[in-house]
């Protein structure tokens, strides 16, 4: 083969070579990167969010302080509620004698714990003899321990009071102490001195002793 043939074959052989191997030759022009764009910062927000209004609580009132009622309140309060006949001639017929017996009774079915030796059961002929308020007496039962006493103008079929028995309510001072329960009928009435309504009963202290 002619040597300069040869020679040429070989260059030409060697430039190949470097093409598949991607050397790029020291006299290439290589491209300049592009430019990297950085994005705008964030908008912040200038606006203040609303302040949230303060909660002012709401001022309950503090209800007044309801007063207890008096002995003298619970006695009216009987005397507007219980079966009544006006005529206070009846006071001593054996109509109303039997009524009381009757009432005695029905407290005694239903609060049997009065009848023992530490309560005195007392049933009054007519609510009459639940004194009035006139400022002199210590309480309306107070004609229980036998002191004077005045008439309320109302007359009542009968009611009955249990009351403690101790050496104050007996020394005949006309003041009474300790826990009490007062029994009327109450819804009644139709017939005189006839049981045909309900018992009810009121349960108070008395006034404490001066």
């Amino acid at each position: 083969m002619n040597a300069k043939f040869t020679i040429a074959l070989a260059l030409a052989f060697a430039v190949g070579l470097v093409g598949c191997t991607g050397n790029v030759p020291a006299s290439a022009t290589v491209a300049p990167p592009e430019p990297t764009v950085t994005p705008p910062p964030t908008a912040v927000s200038t606006k203040v969010p609303p302040a949230t209004p303060t909660e002012v609580p709401t001022l309950v009132p503090t209800p007044a302080a309801t007063s207890e009622p008096t002995v003298w309140d619970i006695a009216q309060q009987m005397l507007s509620e219980c079966a009544n006949n006006s005529s206070l001639e009846l006071v001593t017929s054996s109509a109303q004698d039997r009524y009381l017996d009757v009432l005695g009774q029905q407290v005694a079915n239903e609060h049997p714990e009065f009848f023992s030796g530490a309560s005195m059961m007392i049933e009054s002929s007519v609510a009459g003899l639940v004194m009035a308020d006139d400022g002199a007496n210590p309480s309306p039962f107070a004609f229980l321990d036998l002191p004077p006493f005045v008439w309320e103008d109302v007359a009542c079929e009968g009611y009955v009071i249990a009351y403690e028995f101790s050496e104050e309510n007996t020394d005949r001072d006309g003041v009474l102490a300790g826990e009490a329960w007062v029994f009327y009928e109450v819804g009644g009435g139709e017939v005189p001195f006839v049981f045909d309504g309900q018992l009810k009963g009121i349960n108070f202290t008395f006034p404490p002793v001066p």
